[in-house]
């Protein structure tokens, strides 16, 4: 298992940004449980246990599969805050009718 220390490391560091955005996603859209951010953290944890678990040359394997599988609820999280933004987007413009120079005038310029 300290071979693997790094692994371990970024395979943590991946766990709690998830969990932080998963918190800050809910905040925001007022949405419970995120399904498919939760599934990848399950799956990624089983093969957190399966490379605990396992023999010297499989688990190696097991943690690149949890690493995935972790990167993957950081994307599902991302995802549905997107989603979320377009839907909101859609309302407003539907809305008030906006136009692409409505919008630009009431959008402040970032150089």
């Amino acid at each position: 298992m300290q071979e693997y220390q790094a692994e371990y490391q970024e395979l943590l560091q991946l766990f709690k940004k998830s969990e932080t955005k998963i918190k800050h996603t809910e905040q925001i859209t007022g949405e419970g449980i995120l399904t498919p951010s939760i599934n990848q953290l399950r799956y990624s944890g089983h093969h957190i246990v399966r490379a605990l678990l396992a023999d010297d040359k499989h688990i190696l394997d097991e943690i690149k599969k949890a690493t995935a599988h972790a990167k993957r609820a950081i994307y599902d999280i991302d995802e549905a805050l997107l989603l979320f933004y377009l839907e909101k987007i859609r309302t407003v413009d539907s809305t008030h009718k906006c136009t692409t120079s409505n919008l630009l005038a009431l959008t402040p310029v970032f150089s």
